[in-house]
């Protein structure tokens, strides 16, 4: 391992840089790490990317955890990394930030509260953003961020969220099917009460990350710190509604209703908060919200909305713990004109993300089939390895198990496409369109689920 070192004061580099003038390799900075994101966004090396590292932040537990996931990839027996990590830490470290401009490229996975301030500051200062989801909880950061896009256009610097969802690759082959219009048909239209794409999230507190329980700070619990749920996981889900709506095209807020959205709450015992807090009482700032003797973690909620004229209805649970041999599940149906495409991950499918597809009375079943199969098979070339398979009245892509990478690998995946946008001139308008819209949408969900 490189040795890590404090430093309180370092020699100034050369400034943050933009599109015209941008370096060849990407120096990343990272400020005030309070999620665990931050350290898989290097669980491996990239080409482009310096081995050194900045890392601003407070003294504290969060940074401890932080350097020792980083040390931890540096240290493995298998791909070990060799991150070279250059700390500052103190409580003016965001000034120190600004004021050294070290880097180029922000990473931020970070206490929800102070997302919209760093994000606005690295952009003042010259920085590209990379920052977890969410980037808004709160119609007021809302118009933060837009204010700040607006910013980085002019500044001709990048602003992206992390989107891990799009690489899982059931999701990816459901957006693949959905494009194939001449076998399914334009995506139904739906209403409130039957939405067309309908999409549900289940996360759990309790969750091993790298091998190791992972260790949940104190503020993730409080709604003031973290936002609530409304606003968080329903990110990814709004995101997949928008990509498979709209696909690389851009979206407006003139084409958006969110109808309806509501949350609720999910107990925490003492006994739970102490295994993944590693504390022995609730934090005095999260005893508002302690009812007979529970944590009431409002973390929860739905959303029911529209996207150019498709109705979509996202929701998130989360609980404390997965079932034995399972872990975070995702299911989601988007209803076209001749068919529906499938997710589903239950006990019947071993908790495994499964891909159906099922047809509208097709006029000539052996037709419909053939055209199927022509297409899985040319999808082969991008999916090694999938098939097709009868199940009933359905049909079910068959996924080799090797394409089924995990969540961090799909945030160092979301991480290589962010490098090639910076090689290909910058983040295209239609995802900076959609970054607007769909946090409109989870800010009006905010707003109505009060």
């Amino acid at each position: 391992m490189k040795k890590l070192f404090y430093s309180l004061s370092i020699v100034l580099l050369a400034g943050c840089t933009s599109f015209k003038d941008r370096p060849a390799r990407i120096e990343l900075v990272t400020l005030d790490p309070g999620h665990f994101h931050a350290a898989v966004v290097q669980k491996k090396s990239y080409p482009d990317v310096s081995d050194k590292v900045y890392v601003y932040a407070p003294e504290g537990e969060d940074l401890k955890m932080h350097l020792e996931r980083i040390d931890g990839y540096n240290q493995r027996d298998e791909l070990p990394t060799s991150w070279c990590t250059e700390i500052y830490a103190g409580d003016d470290f965001l000034e120190k930030m600004v004021r050294q401009k070290k880097g180029n490229l922000l990473i931020l996975a970070v206490n929800n509260k102070y997302r919209p301030r760093y994000i606005s500051e690295g952009v003042k200062a010259g920085y590209h953003v990379f920052s977890d989801k969410p980037m808004a909880i709160t119609p007021e950061d809302y118009g933060s961020l837009l204010r700040t896009i607006d910013l980085a256009r002019k500044k001709d610097l990048m602003i992206l969220d992390m989107m891990s969802e799009r690489y899982q690759v059931t999701n990816a082959l459901q957006k693949e099917l959905v494009d194939h219009k001449t076998l399914f048909g334009e995506i139904e239209s739906g209403s409130l009460d039957n939405p067309a794409i309908t999409i549900s999230n289940t996360h759990h507190f309790c969750k091993i990350v790298s091998g190791i329980a992972n260790t949940r700070p104190e503020w993730y619990f409080d709604p003031a710190q973290q936002g609530v749920g409304i606003a968080d996981v329903n990110t990814h889900l709004v995101d997949l509604v928008q990509w498979m709506v709209a696909g690389e095209r851009k979206t407006d807020v003139e084409n958006i209703e969110v109808f309806a959205a509501r949350r609720w709450d999910t107990p925490l015992t003492l006994e739970q908060y102490r295994q993944v807090t590693k504390k022995e009482d609730y934090a005095p700032f999260l005893q508002p919200y302690v009812k007979e003797g529970a944590l009431c973690v409002p973390s929860n909620g739905e959303i029911v909305f529209k996207v150019n004229g498709i109705c979509a209805r996202v929701a998130i649970q989360w609980n404390f713990v997965a079932p034995e041999g399972s872990g975070d599940v995702q299911t989601a149906t988007i209803r076209c004109k001749k068919g529906s495409i499938i997710i589903e991950q239950g006990a019947e499918q071993g908790y495994k993300p499964s891909l159906y597809i099922k047809f509208n009375n097709p006029r000539n079943e052996s037709d419909t089939e053939k055209e199927l199969n022509r297409i899985i098979a040319k999808l082969a070339d991008k999916y090694p390895g999938i098939s097709l398979g009868k199940e009933g009245d359905k049909f079910r892509v068959l996924i080799p198990d090797a394409l089924f990478v995990g969540h961090e690998a799909h945030i160092t995946m979301s991480m290589e496409k962010l490098l090639d946008y910076y090689r290909n001139g910058g983040v295209p308008q239609w995802e900076t369109e959609q970054l607007k819209t769909k946090y409109y949408i989870i800010s009006e969900a905010v707003r109505l689920s009060e």
